[in-house]
């Protein structure tokens, strides 16, 4: 009886462990990916990545040296991959955007992006997308305290120079 007992305790205790291994392993093959990534891009451009982070399906890398930062979101259909030159940005911000309730209260965030405004008040702005609600992702988590915190890399560089 107390063997039989010990084997059930044994199995459910794999059972509750093994799937939380398994998703361990395959978060840090995608950060191993994302990271790849990330060194393609800058690689094609001579520069290194310095410092990054990735969530869901997308990354964010910066070369403090060359001053650029680099922006990956990969899908199962495509790759989106943008380079910023953080000397022609004046400032970066972050922009929620959301739905209103029926009060006109400010209601459910929809997009979290940074806002990078160039130098030249002739281009547009430069947004880089930390959480998209219509990509699949109905809440979102870490991305606002991801996107403050580059927020600071980047306005501390912008500042800095």
């Amino acid at each position: 009886m107390d063997t039989t007992a010990l084997v059930i305790g044994f199995i459910m205790m794999l059972i509750c462990i093994v799937p939380i291994m398994i998703l361990n392993r395959s978060g840090a093959k995608a950060g191993k990916l994302y990271l790849k990534s990330l060194k393609d891009l800058a690689q094609k451009n001579e520069t290194d990545i310095a410092e990054y982070d990735h969530w869901n399906d997308r990354a964010i890398g910066i070369d403090t040296e060359k001053n650029k930062i680099f922006f990956v979101r990969k899908s199962d259909f495509n790759e989106f991959s943008q380079q910023v030159n953080l000397d022609e940005i004046r400032k970066c911000r972050i922009i929620k955007t959301g739905v209103s309730d029926k009060d006109g209260k400010s209601g459910n965030v929809t997009k979290i992006e940074l806002g990078l405004s160039s130098a030249d008040n002739r281009k547009a702005d430069t947004m880089v997308e930390f959480f998209n609600q219509e990509h699949g992702v109905l809440a979102y988590d870490d991305e606002l305290q991801l996107a403050e915190k580059w927020n600071g890399i980047i306005n501390g560089k912008i500042n800095r120079d």
